[in-house]
């Protein structure tokens, strides 16, 4: 039952009032189920939140080393914060990539929002733990689990968006286009490399 709030109701970390959003696939991590349900279990206990802090959250689940005084630079983060500097201007070296991922980044009152199009946590595309490890039909694959939740999570995006308006909504996965684009109502146009389009002051960027 909190696997399936979860997967309904979470979906990523920072702040929706920020002017900066990065929309990926999924989550890493999830490489067992002790931490899976230390996930869920934190989840739960932190009030079930739309969207966490990410420096809280992951120090509560044990994951405290992307958030040191010297953090371990996560892979997908690193790079969306790079980003995140290019598009403000900033210098990128990566002690300032460093100290933001620490300070600034998914944190409740940042200028970011990072979310994520699945609400699982996986190591890979590869993976599917829950397949091995649950009875739920909807979660027996990948493609049972996209067809219970993809839809409903794109509409929520969508709502989101409509609400709050954000300058710049950065979007990563080339295969879900159709996603994004029920998403925009559009077609994205190709321009400067990059397949972009406008939709009420929001820019959306894949």
């Amino acid at each position: 039952e909190l696997l399936v709030e979860f997967a309904q109701t979470f979906y990523g970390y920072g702040n929706y009032q920020a002017p900066y959003w990065f929309l990926g696939m999924e989550e890493g991590g999830g490489n067992s189920i002790d931490e899976i349900n230390r996930r869920f279990s934190v989840w739960a206990a932190r009030g079930k939140n739309e969207l966490e802090d990410v420096a809280e959250y992951h120090r509560a689940i044990k994951i405290p080393e992307l958030f040191s005084d010297k953090p371990k630079l996560q892979n997908t983060w690193n790079k969306q914060i790079r980003v995140l500097f290019g598009i403000k201007n900033q210098a990128v070296e990566t002690e300032f990539v460093r100290n933001y991922q620490r300070d600034s980044w998914g944190r409740n009152d940042s200028d970011n929002c990072i979310l994520e199009l699945f609400p699982l946590p996986s190591p890979s595309t590869a993976d599917w733990i829950y397949g091995k490890t649950s009875s739920l039909p909807t979660l027996k694959n990948r493609d049972t689990y996209r067809e219970a939740y993809l839809p409903n999570r794109v509409d929520h995006f969508q709502r989101r968006v409509e609400k709050h308006r954000p300058k710049v909504v950065f979007i990563f996965g080339i295969s879900y286009m159709p996603y994004w684009e029920k998403l925009v109502g559009t077609k994205f146009l190709e321009e400067n490399d990059l397949l972009q389009v406008v939709v009420d002051k929001t820019k959306f960027v894949v």
